[in-house]
């Protein structure tokens, strides 16, 4: 059985309200978690419809809440469908009773649905409302419901499952069954995945003493003693939905102990439903249990695990040969393709050997001519370049090119043209300084052969244009 997930009237994150006329009630007694809404139809001087709206994924949506009367009357819309009357729960034996279940829509897919609820006439009121979770509904965050009858409520065997319409006076539990025990030292033990846990009963108000025990991962036990003898008896006095426990816990695996601790007179402790927070190790259909070498987790499955057979065995067998000749045939077909295009697709290959067909000459480049210097022909300056406009007004330096000077042809020399700058000034411009050619013989240099010289050093000229290369003979070419 899987749990079902609770939303309470006091948690509007879960749903949203749309008009003025809602309001919730606190501190009312037999509700969950002491709370109520109401919608007041009464109050038509507005525009706004009245209108609850909840979007959720799973199935079997109930309404939980006070005795619907003959006067109330709700519309309702599943997944933006057309408007259609809701057909509430009045049973005319429920109405001293409080927390019953006012409305059901049950056959929904298990899927994302959206629900719209219209109350028309009358104090509409509810309580909380609960649906069948699926793989695809969120768990962390949510209240988990199980009802006092879920098998994964571990009970002793002192423990009595007893409808809650054979008790005396007007009692109301969810899914009508209560579990009671007044044997001291009876238990209830549950195992759990989430972040809080609470359990919740009814109480009435017999003769006696009553106490209980509430403990999580054998920590510290609470005690709750609701009754302690002074209480004037009322057998038909009851209080559902009453929080016997509570403890917000670090997400994880814990274990749930509940002892009777004390029941006299005609006390009993009755056990309506327990409620836990999920967390992000909450499953659907899971529980833990406690091993000898800690705690695990485990679930229950439509489907039974089945040992091999030879038939699945071969067929595993097939499937890795078909996996491995296809694996093969891939690398095969990758290193013929990688040398297919690491030769261009033009060679051909014999054996081990690669032939690549020759290819044609490179064509004759135009002759390139170098020029050699000598010493008697000494190599034309290259020209000066041109001046450099002059600017006043421009604090800039300007750079003008050394004026050449004469010198008898034939003799050896070096000369230094160094750019000489100018700064300008208010007055006229002042003529660039002319530096004299400087003359700086080396002490000895080397000819053409390697042979050392202590005479001037010899400038290089030009040895004039090279020969020709002959003219292009394709007979002089070997294929």
């Amino acid at each position: 059985m899987s749990p079902s997930i609770l939303v309470d009237d006091a948690d509007p994150a879960r749903f949203y309200t749309v008009g003025f006329h809602w309001s919730t009630t606190t501190n009312s007694d037999s509700f969950f978690n002491r709370t109520v809404t109401v919608c007041h139809t009464e109050y038509r001087n507005t525009s706004t419809v009245p209108k609850l709206e909840f979007n959720f994924y799973g199935s079997d949506l109930h309404f939980y809440g006070p005795p619907v009367t003959n006067d109330i009357f709700v519309n309702y819309t599943i997944d933006k469908s057309s408007v259609r009357p809701a057909n509430l729960n009045k049973n005319a034996n429920s109405a001293l009773k409080t927390g019953v279940n006012i409305w059901n829509l049950s056959g929904l897919d298990q899927q994302y649905h959206s629900v719209d609820i219209f109350p028309v006439n009358g104090l509409f009121s509810f309580d909380y409302f609960t649906y069948t979770p699926n793989r695809l509904s969120p768990l962390v965050g949510r209240n988990l419901l199980l009802d006092d009858n879920d098998p994964l409520l571990q009970y002793s065997s002192e423990w009595t499952k007893t409808n809650a319409d054979t008790l005396q006076g007007a009692v109301v539990a969810h899914q009508n069954t209560l579990s009671g025990t007044n044997r001291t030292g009876s238990t209830l033990k549950f195992n759990f995945v989430g972040a809080a846990v609470s359990v919740y009963g009814a109480l009435n108000q017999q003769a006696g003493r009553l106490s209980a025990s509430f403990s999580v991962d054998n920590g510290t036990p609470t005690s709750f003693s609701p009754f302690d003898g002074t209480q004037t008896p009322n057998p038909s006095s009851w209080k559902p939905n009453e929080r016997f426990f509570h403890q917000d816990l670090t997400p994880g695996n814990h274990t749930l102990l509940v002892t009777l601790q004390d029941a006299s007179g005609s006390q009993m402790l009755w056990l309506d439903s327990v409620v836990y927070e999920g967390s992000s190790g909450t499953k659907l259909n899971s529980t833990t249990t406690s091993t000898g070498g800690g705690t695990t987790t485990t679930g229950t499955s439509s489907s039974s695990s089945k040992p091999f057979n030879s038939a699945t065995i071969g067929g595993i067998i097939a499937a890795v040969v078909v996996l491995a000749v296809m694996g093969f045939c891939f690398r095969f077909w990758r290193r013929f393709a990688r040398n297919f295009h690491s030769t261009g697709g033009d060679s051909h290959q014999y054996g081990n050997t690669t032939f690549v067909p020759p290819r044609a000459p490179t064509p004759q480049l135009a002759p390139v001519i170098y020029m050699v210097s000598s010493p008697r022909h000494p190599a034309p300056a290259p020209p000066p370049p041109p001046p450099m406009p002059h600017n006043p007004w421009s604090y800039e330096q300007q750079v003008y090119p050394a004026m050449p000077v004469s010198h008898p042809s034939g003799q050896p020399h070096i000369s230094r043209q160094e750019p000489t700058f100018w700064q300008p000034s208010s007055t006229t411009p002042r003529q660039p300084d002319i530096s004299p050619p400087v003359n700086s013989p080396a002490p000895h240099s080397q000819d053409l052969d390697g042979n050392l010289n202590n005479s001037a050093p010899r400038r290089s000229q030009d040895a004039g244009p090279a020969d020709l290369p002959p003219a292009y003979e394709p007979r002089l070419y070997i294929p």
